[in-house]
Parts: structure tokens; C-alpha cells; sequence
């Protein structure tokens, strides 16, 4: 299992957690993994602990905590109506400006070699979205699944100077090993 850690990260109302996992070698590029509704949950942990395991440092930012500090939730319907309640109050542009914390906290840390990139899950995936089209250049890669908020912002497209993929079919196509979701 990789290691692990949490990091504080400054913003500028507050500071919060951004969870790191580190590849076995100690270092490697730098992964920014933004959460779906369910917060860091275990599903977003588990796909860190793959990732790290492939040689990225994956750092998962926190977004809620401005509502729920370290919110998570199972991905069940009880868990799927209490994330979407807690999201119906979540500020997309705060989680943005969060979220470019984070991937400058990420960026900085000594273990991080070259650009980093970005992946995100349903609400990750519009945010990583929003911040590849709001960084412009600097990032090597943008990786967004079933971000909802995309079809509707499609004119942020050339703002977007990284490689960018979009996912949004009808079932997830990662699954972590060994894991059910």
C-alpha cells in the first residue's frame, strides 16, 4: 500500500486537508484527484492508492470543508441523497479556486517532479475542467469523467492549452483493482 499523509493547504478564508499518497520510488509527477459529490471517499481513496501505485504523487484535495470538514459518503442511495443535498450548497467557483490551492500545494512539494495533471470525478470532473481552462499552460494532462457542468461550458474549450480527455459514458471505466465500488 502506498504511503500516505495529509497536508494542510492555505486558502485565502482558511486552510484545508489534501490528502497525498506517495508512489514506492518516493517521487514522480504530480496528480491533482478532485472528488465526485461523495467527498474523499473510499472510492477516491482507493483510486489514489492505485494511481500512486502506477508512480504519481495523487493529492485529493478536500472541497468541502467550508460545509463538512472531511465529509464522505457511501456510494449507496442514502449516501447519494445526503451528497447531493450537501453539493446543492457547494460554491463550483470557490471549489475552483480550492482546487488551484491545492494544485499549487501539490505542485510544490519536493517528492512532485515535472507539470502535474489533473483527473476528476463527476463534480471533480467539472472543477478539473474549470482549472485547466482557467490555468491556460503549465499543466501536462486533464483527465475529466462525467463532469456535468462541461456541456454547458464548451466555450471554455480553448482556454485549455493541456491534452484534455472527457468521459461521459454511461458507466465508469475505472474501477480500482481489486475493489468494488
Amino acid at each position: 500500500m502506498p504511503e500516505s499523509r495529509i497536508e494542510r493547504v492555505r486558502a485565502r478564508d482558511g486552510a484545508f486537508d489534501l490528502a497525498v499518497w506517495l508512489p514506492e520510488r518516493g517521487s514522480g509527477p504530480g496528480l491533482l484527484l478532485i472528488q465526485e459529490i461523495y467527498g474523499v471517499s473510499d472510492y477516491i481513496r482507493a483510486v489514489a492508492e492505485d494511481l500512486a501505485g502506477l508512480g504519481y504523487v495523487v493529492g485529493a484535495p478536500d472541497l468541502f470543508w467550508r460545509l463538512v470538514p472531511g465529509f464522505q459518503a457511501a456510494h449507496d442511495e442514502a449516501g447519494l441523497q445526503e451528497s447531493l443535498a450537501l453539493a446543492s450548497r457547494f460554491d463550483v467557483g470557490q471549489g475552483v479556486a480550492d482546487a488551484a490551492a491545492a494544485l499549487d500545494h501539490l505542485s510544490a512539494l519536493p517528492e512532485v517532479t515535472g507539470r502535474p495533471g489533473i483527473i476528476g470525478f463527476c463534480l471533480g470532473g467539472s472543477i478539473a475542467y474549470f482549472l485547466a481552462a482557467q490555468r491556460g499552460t503549465g499543466l501536462a494532462a486533464v483527465v475529466s469523467l462525467y463532469g456535468s457542468a462541461v456541456p454547458d461550458n464548451v466555450g471554455l474549450l480553448d482556454q485549455v492549452a493541456a491534452p484534455l480527455q472527457f468521459h461521459f459514458g454511461g458507466s465508469d471505466p475505472y474501477i480500482p483493482r481489486n475493489r468494488s465500488r
